[in-house]
């Protein structure tokens, strides 16, 4: 009995050393929690890898994580790599949770759902032997959905999670809520855009200041809104009464309607004018006789332009020309 409890504790002696001796480091190896690939993000076929990792290194290194470790992204083959990032040292120098990216214009993006391999390798210059860490894209990490939209409200929402879970762990806002929704806290906007160039492009939803492109096309014109007007009456008795009245006078009816309707504004300022010596109220009593008139398509567009420069004369004239 006391030969085998010495076995024993020379058993776990031995066991103890080890542990003793062995570097820290082994024990927290570097690991990939997930990984999102979207696409059209921010040109068709265009194709980003959004990788959350984690490297709780204990002690930590004295070099920050981005000279510590490589991130590389293989082809199918897993020989080739066909794409290169790095961890964004920003807090704890890199180390814990955090995230990478790998962006591809469409020129050169990869094949899509491909099994591609993310990988994850101490730099040789700190490693006898660099430890390697390893994660094979499946069909469930590609994104199904096809247009710019989608995809960018995807690539948010994956942000957002991440962001809840790099909260927990730095114990920091990385989020906060807004009119706009939960968006991006200043840190959390610090962290990302750094971690991940260019995402105020690709989920500018999250943001509480948002990003876009401008349109610069040239926006067409047209008259359809005036033919919906000018066809409200079509088919009753008063399409008819209107159309006997521009028949009457050989041109369309809501050009003498119009011509009715402008005279009747011009009564009612000369009116004014006399009555209270200000035509300020008959000015604005018109404005609202004209614009209902042409919401009912009594008001022909060339009549329309014609008061628009007629009203525009008359203010001039009483902001700057006329005294008293």
């Amino acid at each position: 009995m006391g030969r085998q409890i010495k076995k024993i504790g020379i058993v776990l002696s031995v066991l103890a050393l080890v542990f003793f001796f062995l570097p820290s480091n082994v024990y927290a190896a570097p690991s990939i929690i997930s990984a999102y690939v979207c696409h059209n993000l921010i040109e068709e076929d265009d194709f980003l890898v959004l990788v959350y990792y984690n490297l709780s290194d204990d002690p930590l290194p004295e070099v920050p994580a981005d000279e510590y470790y490589h991130f590389r992204l293989m082809d199918v083959d897993g020989i080739t790599q066909i794409g290169a990032s790095a961890p964004y040292p920003y807090y704890s120098a890199g180390y814990g949770d955090g995230v990478v990216a790998f962006y591809f214009a469409a020129e050169d993006a990869p094949a899509w759902e491909q099994c591609y391999t993310v990988r994850i390798e101490g730099n040789p210059e700190y490693f006898e032997t660099p430890s390697v860490t390893t994660y094979v894209l499946t069909l469930a990490d590609y994104s199904q959905l096809d247009t710019r939209e989608e995809n960018q409200t995807l690539l948010g929402q994956k942000v957002i999670d991440i962001a809840h879970d790099i909260e927990v762990s730095w114990s920091i806002s990385m989020v906060t809520v807004t009119d706009l929704g939960t968006v991006l806290s200043s840190t959390g906007e610090a962290y990302f855009r750094g971690a991940v160039p260019g995402i105020q492009y690709m989920a500018p939803s999250i943001f509480s200041i948002q990003t876009s492109d401008p349109d610069f096309s040239e926006r067409d014109w047209g008259t359809d809104q005036a033919d919906t007007y000018a066809g409200r009456f079509d088919g009753t008795w008063v399409g008819e009464a209107l159309d006997n009245v521009g028949s009457l006078f050989n041109v369309k009816w809501n050009l003498v309607t119009g011509i009715g309707l402008l005279a009747l504004v011009i009564v009612a300022m000369g009116y004014s004018q006399h009555k209270w010596f200000t035509s300020t109220p008959g000015l604005v009593v018109g404005v609202i006789v004209f614009l209902g008139g042409t919401v009912m398509g009594w008001v022909a567009p060339a009549i329309i332009a014609i008061a628009v420069l007629m009203f525009a004369a008359y203010i001039a004239y009483i902001l700057f020309f006329r005294h008293g």
